[in-house]
């Protein structure tokens, strides 16, 4: 029965997913690409200077290199054989541009090249000021002004490579004279993307982002933004509200590409806590305790919607499960609802074709459901699975309490089956899916009241419900709950260390046909200690071997 039921279910699925594996760029075709290699990118803050002591009170820490954080660094780029790049960002203000004497030390330090002209002229001016200094009159009163206005010390002579650089030819670092202390560096510069040609675009600042901008009505992928986060201790103006939270905000980090070939790359953002401790890939670098293996507590799957899911993206799922063993899985959107969805109940043309097709047959969707489930159950064992209460599923809640069943002669009869189960306080999805067999045990199915905070994120909230009946979005949930994991918009994003998971779903489903879009495939996992990292699939693959 199962067999025939697959064979009867949405074939749209299976067809976009086929087509999606013939799209995967392939690096062998006579040609010599870039790749593979792994690029590591973060920012130095520049230091305080004297200008800026003298009217805000002298602070030595600022801008200095998290010295924990840098040494961890360092070990990770020599384990992952990758390729350090620390660029300059400004200080507190535009004319803190010189970095801290570390950096001034090391090759592998970066600088924008309008900052690092900004840079050379005060250097210039500077040093005639000195100059004046050590002249005197006939009375031996100096002639200049007080010297120390952008420098403490020495005037360093030290040049900077250029921070742009092509990583591949989908992606590329570049410098942004992006002011340090701006709530969101993403904020007017979403279309550098569509400016350089098309490419993702990474620039270093101290926050970290990850954003996916539209590419075209042909589906190919998205592209990103994404901003590094800091090696350095904050250097902000904490006299002023906008300084004091952008100390708040403050991110220790560093950003990862993995540059397959000349077309493939996967990028990854990776948070560090203040003493330099961070993980990436499920690896653990700490000064104290070195370099070990971390524990998972949660994976946030991309929206399933079954029978539309993406069978390259669910062999990519599957791998990570096997690969992190997170302790708990979190699905979005389990159901995708076709048979009863309320945006084509009244749509002619779409109920013909669905009967056609057979997938306008309620029961077949849950019982794809319930296949998913099961083997989702049995690849975690013991471990936890938590249904999380979505808009899709809800569909089903919404065919039922309209009434639309009375006039759908191929679900009514199951409609009622599960009305007469249905009590106070059931999430009905769940009820449909006992008439189709026993659900496993590890199988928890939340509602809207289900609060889940794996490690402090707020992994119980899809994200359609908004704040007071408003639609729901990354930036006002994140104000609601803190930190916040969610599903719901089918975009991978980070933004103040709240995630927005990506799709598991085909892409594009049928509503998004002639829209620009930003649906990628992408999950997130929450590591023991409270870490966090989103993780995008392209073209089914996360990780390189």
């Amino acid at each position: 029965m199962r067999l025939n039921i697959m064979k009867r279910g949405l074939k749209e699925g299976k067809t976009k997913a086929d087509s999606l594996s013939q799209k995967i760029p392939n690096s062998t075709n006579g040609v010599k690409l870039v790749g593979p290699k792994t690029h590591i990118v973060t920012a130095a803050q520049g230091v305080q200077n004297p200008y800026s002591a003298r009217h805000y009170g002298r602070d030595s820490s600022k801008g200095r290199p998290n010295d924990s954080l840098i040494s961890n660094l360092e070990a990770y780029t020599q384990a992952n054989k990758g390729d350090l790049k620390i660029c300059a960002v400004a200080g507190s203000y535009v004319n803190e541009v010189e970095l801290d004497g570390f950096f001034q030390e090391r090759d592998d330090v970066r600088m924008d090249k309008d900052a690092f002209l900004r840079l050379q002229a005060q250097r210039d001016l500077e040093l005639s000021r000195r100059d004046k200094w050590d002249e005197r009159d006939e009375e031996g009163r100096a002639v200049g002004d007080y010297p120390m206005h952008y420098f403490w010390d020495e005037v360093s002579p030290k040049s900077y490579p250029v921070t742009d650089e092509r990583l591949n030819s989908k992606i590329s670092l570049m410098g942004l004279p992006e002011p340090t202390q701006n709530k969101d560096p993403l904020s007017g510069n979403t279309d550098l993307a569509q400016q350089r040609r098309g490419t993702s675009i990474i620039f270093p600042h101290t926050k970290q982002r990850l954003k996916a901008v539209p590419k075209d009505l042909g589906w190919r992928m998205p592209r990103l933004i994404l901003t590094t986060g800091s090696c350095t201790l904050p250097n902000y103006n904490r006299s002023n509200r906008r300084g004091r939270k952008a100390d708040r905000d403050h991110e220790q980090g560093f950003l990862v590409v993995d540059v397959l070939n000349d077309d493939l790359y996967l990028p990854r953002l990776v948070p560090a806590q203040k003493d330099g401790t961070f993980i990436d890939m499920g690896i653990k670098y700490s000064e104290k305790y070195g370099i070990s293996k971390a524990k998972t507590s949660a994976l946030i799957l991309g929206d399933l919607h079954v029978p539309r899911h993406d069978r390259i993206v669910m062999e990519a799922n599957h791998e990570m499960m096997d690969f992190f063993k997170p302790a708990e899985l979190y699905i979005h959107d389990l159901f995708d609802g076709i048979s009863v969805s309320p945006h084509t109940l009244d749509d002619e043309i779409t109920r013909m074709l669905q009967a056609e097709e057979g997938s306008d047959i309620l029961e077949h969707e849950l019982q794809q459901c319930y296949e998913v489930l099961v083997d989702l159950s049995h690849r975690m064992g013991n471990r936890k699975i938590k249904v999380v209460a979505s808009n899709h599923d809800d569909f089903f809640r919404r065919w039922l309490a309209k009434g639309a069943y009375r006039n759908d002669y191929r679900n009514a009869r199951f409609a009622h089956k599960v009305l007469s189960k249905l009590q106070k306080g059931d999430w009905p999805l769940k009820v449909a899916i006992e008439q189709i067999n026993k659900i496993p045990k590890n199988v928890e199915f939340l509602t809207l009241t289900s609060d889940c905070r794996p490690w402090g994120y707020e992994c119980g909230a899809h994200g359609h419900l908004g704040i007071n009946g408003s639609k729901g979005s990354l930036r006002s949930l994140s104000t609601s709950y803190g930190k916040v994991i969610i599903g719901h918009v089918h975009q991978l994003e980070v933004m103040n260390g709240s995630i927005s998971v990506g799709t598991s779903g085909v892409i594009p489903m049928p509503y998004q046909e002639g829209q620009p879009s930003t649906s990628m495939a992408g999950n997130a996992v929450i590591y023991e200690g409270g870490l966090a990292q989103a993780l995008p699939i392209i073209y089914g693959k996360w990780k390189k071997k």
